[in-house]
């Protein structure tokens, strides 16, 4: 078990890891810390996210999110206050509580005819673990911290390390929540390092860094790996990559949406004789062919 924590700063709740982090992208704030926090100071009339009083900040592994309270009375003796976060802290939540993540992925995969929450409740006693959170307000900032408190060292590390942060889990979700439409797997910058520990990524879009050049390029692949495994003329030096995984109906279109890609950039980068840009960045674009 971690070592109790000596770093709080501000009233604390220490909060189960479930589901609802990751499928509402929030969690309801209970009462007794609500009374804490003195949240109804703040949003007794935050009704709606878009209220401009309900937004709050969310401080999260050194990263700065958006957050909402919001508060639910209708029909109710007791205000339901809910504290929400942004999309793209989801991401980062799964991959700190991959245990947790991995194992609601496995109660959807159960669930056939049995009621979700039953099935879930199954899930927890056959994979019997909980992981912990951290919430901390800070009042007159309005700003939450999150740390995590404990979290569960995965059971097959090697393969989670290989799945995690790939379109692969995401893929999972998606067929899961009948995600039908059309769907671009965006994916975070890495280090050069990974990209061999990383699972062929087909049909996709990428970019290259060179960090200490500060040079920047476009690029398009039917294979990740087999593109950047071997030297890349254009941007030999680089160190960090990132990619975006197309849907197979767009894989006619890769090239184009490159070009188009190469043609954005080169507007608000220092590029090639004769483009006019606004530049934006340090950086240079590194794409030879930019269309006019």
């Amino acid at each position: 078990m971690p070592i109790e924590r000596t770093d709080v700063k501000f009233p604390l709740w220490r909060k189960k890891v479930d589901s609802s982090l990751f499928a509402h992208l929030g969690t309801v704030i209970p009462n007794w810390v609500c009374r804490v926090w003195n949240i109804a100071t703040y949003f007794a009339d935050c009704s709606s996210k878009k209220d401009p009083r309900a937004m709050v900040s969310i401080r999260f592994k050194g990263e700065r999110y958006d957050g909402f309270v919001t508060v639910a009375t209708h029909g109710r003796t007791t205000p339901t206050y809910r504290l929400w976060f942004s999309p793209n802290m989801l991401h980062v939540l799964k991959d700190t509580f991959l245990m947790t993540y991995m194992r609601d992925l496995d109660a959807q995969l159960r669930k056939s005819a049995t009621v979700r929450r039953k099935v879930r409740s199954e899930a927890e006693e056959d994979t019997p673990f909980w992981e912990f959170l951290d919430l901390e307000f800070e009042e007159e900032a309005k700003t939450f911290y999150f740390k995590a408190h404990y979290i569960l060292k995965p059971t097959f590390p090697y393969l989670f390390k290989y799945l995690q942060g790939t379109p692969a889990l995401q893929r999972i979700e998606d067929s899961l929540t009948k995600v039908t439409k059309p769907r671009i797997y965006k994916q975070p910058w890495r280090p050069r390092s990974n990209l061999l520990r990383l699972p062929e990524q087909e049909n996709v879009i990428y970019y290259l860094l060179d960090t200490q050049n500060k040079r920047f390029y476009v690029g398009e692949a039917q294979r990740l790996k087999q593109r950047l495994n071997g030297d890349h003329a254009s941007v030999a030096e680089w160190d960090h990559f990132r990619f975006d995984v197309l849907p197979p109906e767009l894989a006619p279109f890769r090239l184009t949406l490159e070009r188009m890609l190469i043609r954005a950039f080169a507007s608000i980068m220092k590029s090639g004789p004769g483009v006019n840009c606004f530049p934006l960045s340090e950086y240079f674009l590194q794409n030879e062919r930019i269309d006019g």
